[in-house]
């Protein structure tokens, strides 16, 4: 059932970690707190446990893995074709220590960002040079575990926007689709990370090299312009 495999999942966590998963994830989401707070005797050993954990996962590939799995233990999709995606992705991560660099040729983990406007009536999306499609923005990790982060940043380099908000920091879709060979690269896969953003449709666009056009395109009207159906579903959730 879903609810034992999620429970199954948590499980899984806590054994990655190797702490308790509320305890991990507060040590990794604010290692400063205790010092902040001075709440507490040995508050400061709590702080300094909790900081040296961080900065272990940040330095050691194999255990940076682990903050997006745990993201991806805890997403569930009512998809069929993205819950198997969901589960690839995952067999792909926990097999490959170096699954944020582009240098692992079979395929890396990329993130991508889904932006909307605040009427959630349109959202951005950039053509792509070199796939002649459009899709949402993104790009490679590089080497940066914190998937969410790359989805921000390819995304504030690519379209020129000033201000551009997380909606949320857990995972909003996934997908795994093949990038064709080229002149200096083995056709290989990308396993991407989607998360959903705001930002103002007013706000000035500008294109890079990497793009064909960038423009907000209307959610109900994305199959005039792709039939990638991980790119329709992403509308689809948007506007349901």
């Amino acid at each position: 059932s879903a609810a034992h495999d999620r429970a199954g999942d948590a499980q899984q966590v806590d054994r990655l970690l190797g702490e308790p998963r509320h305890q991990a994830r507060r040590g990794i989401r604010d290692p400063h707190q205790y010092h902040s707070s001075g709440v507490g005797r040995g508050g400061c050993e709590s702080a300094y446990v909790f900081t040296t954990f961080f900065r272990s996962i940040l330095n050691n590939p194999g255990m940076s893995k682990h903050l997006l799995l745990e993201k991806l233990y805890s997403y569930f999709s009512d998809d069929p074709h993205e819950e198997a995606m969901r589960k690839r992705i995952i067999r792909f991560v926990e097999e490959h220590d170096d699954c944020f660099e582009r240098t692992l040729l079979v395929g890396h983990i990329t993130g991508s960002a889904f932006i909307v406007n605040k009427q959630r009536t349109h959202t951005l999306m950039t053509h792509h040079q070199k796939l002649d499609k459009w899709l949402q923005l993104g790009g490679h990790s590089d080497g940066d575990p914190n998937t969410m982060n790359v989805a921000l940043r390819e995304a504030l380099e690519e379209s020129g926007l000033q201000n551009i908000v997380a909606l949320s920091d857990e995972i909003f879709d996934v997908d795994v689709h093949e990038i064709p060979v080229r002149k200096n690269e083995p056709a290989h896969f990308h396993y991407d990370i989607r998360f959903l953003f705001e930002a103002d449709d007013v706000q000035e666009l500008i294109r890079t090299t990497e793009s064909k056009n960038l423009l907000w395109i209307p959610l109900e009207k994305m199959e005039e312009y792709t039939t990638e159906e991980s790119v329709l579903r992403m509308a689809r959730k948007v506007l349901s």
